[in-house]
């Protein structure tokens, strides 16, 4: 065996096609990336909280902040998904998205590409 058969993840670095059992099946991986990066960006967040907070503090704060929201959309556009807002993640049927978003408990909604989040339709 190679090592990209020995490979758990194989990571596309591009949008792919789901399913909706394939974009449940890597929900998963998706929940557990995103409740990392929230772990990981709390701290920042009420960190960034005060309004009297030194300029140059808030700046090097949100910095950080932005580093880790770029390495969270990084890991889940290598899963072939689509980070489309903070904690939201769309799967590309080739029809619409399925949209999952932070703390939901299942990919249990649908949009079509021009309506968006607002758009969302439970799915049947």
């Amino acid at each position: 065996m190679n090592d990209v058969e020995n490979a758990k993840v194989l990571y596309l670095n591009r949008p792919k096609r789901f399913t909706l059992n394939e974009a449940r099946a890597a929900l998963p991986q998706v929940q557990e990336l995103t409740n990392q990066a929230v772990r990981e960006t709390a701290s920042l967040i009420h960190a960034l909280e005060p309004p009297n907070l030194d300029e140059d503090e808030r700046e090097q704060l949100s910095r950080e902040l932005q580093k880790k929201i770029d390495r969270w959309a990084t890991h889940i556009t290598r899963l072939g998904a689509v980070p489309k807002g903070l904690w939201l993640v769309d799967f590309d049927s080739g029809n619409g998205f399925f949209c999952w978003r932070y703390n939901e408990e299942s990919i249990s909604f649908f949009h079509s590409y021009d309506q968006g989040f607002a758009g969302r339709t439970p799915i049947q």
